[in-house]
């Protein structure tokens, strides 16, 4: 039997575009999906799949990102197409903002049994990334990059089959949109029972935790009905004219529950 040889496979991986001989592949692509991940938070998720129409024996990918707005802090396979590949290496740039990744499904060489089998969207690696705004949109996106753990060579976006061709994916870079996921403290002005109604009840209660050692609201500004910044005797009799005597309604959020439009010194809400 003749002896296998890797040469082909990391000649195919590693050179230059202009200098590697090219496989021909009518649906072969990366993409990473547009995601929504939360702003200001660690453990976010975001995909890295691939279209193959022949059998891919080893593939590797260079990822560029806005380290400002968004860090990769892990490439995984867990769960992902590449989880049972013999190797499976990747290295992060978090100051340069580049990533790259490679695999290789069997280092026995028989390509019969582990390869990247013909398939619409496998999903190959996750990104774990921290999100570094509270808001906005950034792109993460393939192109050649240079990781210095990884490689001093620059690593392109290739698939490889056994001969040694390379396959040149089309590439789809994906938009991340960052969320806001801050809770918002809403309530009801003038329901510090937070019943979403306003009734009498709501009175008594401002005057039990001013004089008699009630509870507090869940939202203080509740209790501040007259939307002055500090709760007191005002606020209960506020509530019963306009209850009963006609008097104006408590100020905004009311009557529908929403955040407070005024900046003021009491406590924010508690969930």
């Amino acid at each position: 039997m003749k002896p296998f040889s890797f040469a082909p496979l990391l000649v195919a991986l590693c050179a230059p575009a202009t200098l590697v001989r090219a496989q021909e592949c009518s649906n072969c692509a990366y993409d990473i999906p547009d995601t929504v991940v939360a702003g200001n938070a660690s453990g976010q998720t975001i995909e890295v799949r691939a279209t193959n129409d022949i059998p891919v024996f080893a593939l590797q990918a260079g990822l560029s990102f806005d380290a400002s707005a968004l860090e990769l802090t892990g490439i995984s396979r867990t769960g992902a197409v590449t989880e049972n590949a013999d190797f499976f290496e990747s290295a992060i740039d978090a100051e340069a903002g580049v990533a790259a990744f490679a695999v290789l499904w069997d280092l026995s060489g028989d390509f019969s049994v582990k390869r990247l089998p013909p398939g619409d969207r496998h999903l190959i690696a996750v990104l774990e990334a921290e999100s570094k705004v509270a808001s906005g949109t950034t792109v993460v996106s393939f192109r050649e990059v240079v990781v210095s753990a990884m490689s001093v060579i620059p690593i392109a976006n290739v698939m490889s089959d056994p001969e040694g061709l390379s396959i040149r994916p089309a590439l789809s870079d994906g938009t991340i949109t960052i969320e806001d996921r801050t809770p918002r403290r809403v309530f009801i002005r003038g329901d510090p029972n937070d019943d979403l109604e306003l009734n009498i009840t709501d009175g008594i209660f401002v005057l039990n935790f001013l004089f008699t050692g009630g509870p507090d609201a869940r939202c203080r500004d509740a209790m501040d009905a007259n939307d002055t910044g500090t709760v007191d005797l005002t606020d209960g009799i506020y509530i019963f004219q306009f209850l009963f005597l006609g008097g104006p309604p408590p100020r905004p959020p009311f009557p529908e529950a929403g955040e407070d439009p005024t900046a003021d010194p009491l406590p924010e809400c508690v969930e």
